[in-house]
């Protein structure tokens, strides 16, 4: 540019226009900057938050140790005698936003045939039919040795003990 010549100027809408392109830039940049979420404290990065629910004395939300193991919540939780976690083992590890949910191993089975007290009972979901004969009240002529392996499978299943043959109910 020649030294006598002045530079160009703005005219004062374009100043404008170019003030509020920069401040809206500057708005969104502070935007992005606000919601990156800060690291967490080292305390907090050495826990775990795992919801528990289902047949457990203490539900809710717990906090453990990260690389925690299902075994080692159980005294926390204290699931009922008849429960187990769903899906897991107690080798298990749990992890951060984790649900555990413990449900009851106990199931209706209708018990008919040969028994003083036919009707339904609370057995546990895989025993056997002979883990529970001290509760059943067979009759004389029960043929238990046909039933006894017979294995507690789902809700509502009926289990028919029958006669010894030859005798007749």
């Amino acid at each position: 540019m020649p030294p006598n010549q002045e530079s160009p100027k703005l005219p004062p809408h374009e100043w404008a226009a170019v003030l509020i392109a920069v401040g809206v830039l500057a708005f969104f940049f502070s935007i992005a900057l606000i919601k990156q979420p800060p690291e967490p404290p080292q305390e907090l990065q050495d826990v775990i938050v795992v919801k528990v629910m289902g047949e457990v004395d203490n539900p809710g939300y717990h906090t453990f140790a990260r690389r925690t193991r299902l075994k080692d919540i159980l005294h926390v939780v204290k699931p009922r005698f008849d429960a187990e976690a769903a899906g897991l083992n107690e080798d298990s590890v749990l992890h951060d936003g984790q649900a555990v949910r413990f449900k009851s191993l106990l199931v209706k089975v209708r018990v008919r045939g040969a028994v003083k007290a036919p009707g339904d009972y609370m057995m546990r979901k895989g025993a056997l039919l002979s883990d529970y004969l001290d509760r059943l009240e067979l009759a004389d002529d029960a043929d238990i040795e046909k039933v006894q392996n017979r294995m507690v499978k789902r809700q509502n299943q009926t289990i028919t003990v029958p006669a010894k043959k030859g005798r007749q109910r």
